[in-house]
């Protein structure tokens, strides 16, 4: 039986809304979870508190940029399909703001559930692989809402528009409220980071992370609104960049229509790679968190690589697009082992930088720039 383009498409929002409904079940079995005793409680909810007033009035501020940016767009545009491209441009911008919220409602509940698993444990290694597990359930409740909220919209709007070309304002839409979030919350977060150092450790000789520092409330805030909010949203829009980018290029090449939705069938394979290599993730003897996250990433990578092989067989595409696919894998693992050799404590580069800080803050500085570079 031979499917068109419809059907595929149909199959793709299915694969989409699979994955959301995997992240709405991982939500609920979190919230389950214990917090813990009181103080514990007391000092998750004063987090919640803050992150949730500073995403209401940094989501209010876009969204009024938004508007009006949408408002011109449509009508400079009002005979290119202004008014097409403004509805992309705020569905791209909700998309983008439900996934960063979605990403730090998850991390505030999630954070102080991971605390107490590891508190309740009779030893090291239970608490770390009880908390490692829970944490990591966490993280993929925001992947998988991520992704599957970017291919769900991305599926519909190709079905209901067949032009990738009136797609473009869900790119610009997402890469706003991306701004926004990662750059707005990465800013309150070093702020805050600096001002909890500054008052706390320098000023009161505090210790690090201590609760009766405000600043450091601020501070915790700031990871959920900056790191888990914004990471949502930046990973939301490069996702929506990548596939409508490569859309287009199918679009103006005149190639058949499954080129042009191959990105989205790609898309979804790798949803099902990512959830079929879920067991993987599991602390071994070596209790290397990052080993870890390196088996699910490998398996991912394999199975995804499978499926893909499949589908251009079967769909009768030249081989040279599987040859870039796989390329595209392999250089994405190669980013995350350069990633930890440069930013982890057991590598020459932190080990480096960390015995510099002894000569004085102007060697550190040098020395981090130039790894950084």
């Amino acid at each position: 039986m031979k499917l068109s383009v419809n059907d595929i498409l149909l199959i793709i929002i299915g694969i989409a809304v699979l994955s959301l409904v995997y992240a709405l079940v991982q939500s609920v079995s979190i919230i389950k979870e214990e917090e813990g005793p009181d103080y514990m409680r007391v000092i998750a909810n004063a987090i919640r508190e803050g992150a949730k007033a500073f995403v209401s009035r940094e989501y209010r501020t876009a969204s009024i940029v938004a508007v009006i940016l949408a408002i011109i767009i449509a009508l400079a545009l009002m005979r290119e399909g202004g008014p097409i491209l403004a509805a992309g441009f705020i569905f791209g911008f909700l998309g983008s703001a439900v996934a960063g919220l979605i990403g730090m409602l998850v991390s505030i509940q999630a954070n102080v559930r991971v605390a107490n698993r590891a508190r309740k444990a009779q030893d090291l290694t239970r608490g770390l692989n009880s908390a490692f597990s829970l944490a990591f359930r966490g993280g993929s409740v925001t992947g998988f809402s991520v992704v599957g909220f970017a291919l769900l919209l991305l599926s519909v709007f190709y079905y209901l528009l067949r032009n990738p070309v009136l797609m473009s304002g869900l790119m610009f839409g997402a890469s706003l409220m991306s701004l926004f979030a990662r750059v707005g919350g990465g800013i309150y977060t070093k702020g805050a980071d600096v001002g909890a150092d500054l008052v706390g450790k320098v000023g009161l000789g505090l210790p690090e992370d201590d609760p009766r520092n405000p600043a450091v409330i601020a501070d915790n805030v700031g990871d959920n609104v900056g790191d888990t909010a914004g990471m949502a949203a930046d990973l939301y829009e490069t996702y929506v960049v990548t596939a409508i980018s490569a859309m287009l290029l199918a679009y103006f090449l005149k190639l058949p229509e499954i080129y042009v939705i191959l990105p989205l069938l790609i898309g979804a394979l790798a949803i099902i790679a990512a959830f079929l290599s879920l067991p993987m993730v599991r602390l071994g003897k070596s209790k290397y968190i990052m080993g870890a996250l390196y088996k699910g990433l490998a398996t991912t990578v394999v199975i995804a690589a499978i499926l893909l092989g499949v589908l251009i067989y079967v769909l009768k595409l030249p081989g040279g697009l599987y040859i870039s696919a796989i390329l595209g894998y392999i250089l994405m693992a190669l980013m995350v082992i350069v990633t930890e050799y440069y930013t982890s404590y057991k590598f020459i580069p932190t080990k480096t930088i960390a015995a510099s800080s002894q000569s004085g803050a102007a060697i550190t500085i040098i020395n981090g720039l130039g790894y950084g570079l």
